[in-house]
């Protein structure tokens, strides 16, 4: 009786379906409903951003070949995307990262298709064209491409007509055309106004001293490589007229000792390599007003004896290895107080001329051959022969001769640094 009493009292009615205490429960149901599939869309939602995340970088890493209907079968079979024109749009959604092109067995005509396709693509960070199937028909159908931060070139058939493609290419880090028979004509196509282009290298081209002209247009140029050139260095007073410019190699050129005063006008060179060339201690008197200079490579100039070498101050790093040095030139050295790493191997030098080098105030290790070095560790006192490393001398191979960075090179000198 109570309990009835009760319930009339506060509205209620158990057995009504109508009372306000399950309407307000099938709100509440409804409610909670409503946020569920709220709740359900936004994870779903939310999954489908992570898959289109890293199927994008999937396609991101893809590297497109010159076969390009095979790089579809091979990465997009599921798809079955039949043209190269279809590839081109699915890559166009994003900025590919690297894009490598020829081969000795590469058709022609797939090649110049799928170069039409990476110019439909629009941006690239790095693009590689390679051998003999590369030629001036198949550059020029990358006409269409609006970026790219590197390009690299090598061993490809093509003339200066090619570089055309890349006029209106904005590109901002590097150019590298290796063995390829340009004679330079062609560089005045990379002078786009939104170019940043730090890097160049000229290997083994057809490249003229009097075409060395052109490389004023490069005004952010910081590292130029014309190892393996046949330039007698005439044309050097163009080059030095950069401003920016602080590694050159001309290793394995046909440098003249006279066109070396050409170098003493740069006002910010520090990484120079003159490997491999006919150089005398004639020309290299000419680099005493480089004060700029830290590094200075000379491996393999069988004429550079190093007779009254000196007035670098500022110079840190000599790499002499195969050259013409002996003990009697070591005693003239003089003001070279910044030297610190200093590579011998495969030179006339004795334990005697290495007492003179292991005494100079900066140095902090003498790479020789391994017989001097033992022989000098047991002849020096310990505070003088740790700074003396051994090592075997082996054929360098010329990539490392022909080098313009300081990441190989210093990766060398790292590595000798632990050596006995």
């Amino acid at each position: 009786m109570e309990y009835a009493t009760f319930c009339q009292g506060t509205g209620s009615n158990i057995g009504d379906e109508d009372s306000p205490s399950l309407r307000k429960s099938r709100a509440m149901m409804s409610w909670l409903r409503h946020r569920f599939t709220i709740f359900a869309l936004v994870v779903l939602l939310f999954c489908g951003l992570i898959f289109v995340t890293i199927y994008t970088e999937y396609i991101n890493t893809v590297q497109i070949h010159s076969d390009l209907r095979e790089a579809a079968e091979v990465y997009f079979a599921p798809f079955e995307y039949e043209s190269y024109q279809t590839l081109a749009e699915i890559c166009g959604l994003v900025l590919l990262t690297h894009a490598e092109f020829g081969g000795m067995d590469t058709d022609s005509e797939q090649l110049e298709a799928g170069l039409r396709a990476l110019g439909n693509i629009g941006e690239v960070m790095t693009l590689v064209m390679t051998g003999g199937s590369i030629n001036d028909s198949s550059v020029r159908a990358l006409e269409g491409l609006s970026y790219v931060a590197s390009i690299s070139i090598v061993d490809a058939d093509i003339s200066d007509a090619a570089l055309i493609a890349f006029r209106d290419t904005e590109i901002s880090y590097s150019v590298s055309i290796i063995d390829c028979p340009i004679n330079g004509t062609g560089l005045v196509n990379f002078r786009n106004p939104n170019n940043k282009i730090s890097n160049l290298s000229l290997i083994g081209t057809a490249i003229t001293d009097e075409n060395l002209a052109i490389l004023n247009l490069f005004d952010n140029l910081s590292s130029l490589n014309l190892a393996r050139n046949a330039l007698d260095g005439s044309g050097l007073g163009f080059v030095t007229k950069i401003k920016s410019l602080s590694m050159l190699c001309l290793s394995s050129t046909k440098i003249q000792d006279d066109n070396l005063q050409f170098l003493a006008k740069s006002p910010s060179i520090k990484f120079l390599n003159l490997s491999n060339t006919s150089i005398t201690d004639k020309g290299l008197k000419h680099l005493h007003s480089l004060k700029t200079l830290r590094y200075l490579r000379l491996e393999y100039c069988a004429d550079v004896h190093m007779l009254e070498f000196g007035n670098m101050p500022n110079l840190q790093v000599l790499t002499l290895d195969a050259s013409g040095l002996a003990d009697d030139a070591i005693v003239t050295w003089k003001n070279l107080d910044s030297l610190s790493v200093v590579t011998v191997l495969g030179c006339d030098i004795s334990p005697k001329g290495l007492r003179h080098l292991v005494s100079m105030p900066n140095i902090e290790f003498i790479l020789v051959d391994k017989k001097i070095a033992k022989a000098a560790h047991k002849k020096y006192p310990q505070n003088l022969a740790i700074k003396i490393r051994g090592v075997q001398m082996d054929k360098i191979d010329s990539d490392y001769i022909d080098g313009c960075s300081f990441n190989s090179f210093g990766q060398r000198i790292y590595d000798y640094s632990n050596s006995y």
